[in-house]
């Protein structure tokens, strides 16, 4: 849960195993039929380097997921689903880029809250 009572955040992960069975679109449903009103999963092709791999890309179909979620779940057009381009791999322009999204959707966001 957040500091409010009506909110609360949610994270996942997927094993690769896993990747490709439609978990993360039948889980977005789910998400909004128990009255969820703003999804935030957004696109990112550069992840942190974990030295586990000669780069630190993420797989295109794990990096893009979210426009395969808002181009088949129409459930997704009643709600705020945020699945913006942001890159972690440059912080200098993370969050002034992370505040513009989020000004965008729920208007005006104190920058010290962003941060």
């Amino acid at each position: 849960m957040t500091e409010r009572d009506d909110e609360c955040e949610l994270g996942y992960w997927i094993g690769k195993p896993f990747w490709g069975k439609g978990y993360m679109p039948e889980a977005a449903r789910e998400l909004i039929e128990a009255g969820a009103d703003a999804i935030f999963y957004p696109c990112m092709s550069y992840n942190i380097d974990e030295n586990l791999g000669d780069n630190h890309y993420n797989c295109p179909v794990v990096a893009y997921y979210p426009e395969v979620i808002k181009s088949n779940v129409k459930a997704v057009e009643n709600i705020k689903f945020i699945c913006d381009y942001v890159g972690i791999h440059r912080p200098k322009d993370f969050v002034k880029k992370f505040h513009k999204i989020l000004t965008s959707y729920f208007g005006e966001i104190p920058f010290g809250d962003v941060k």
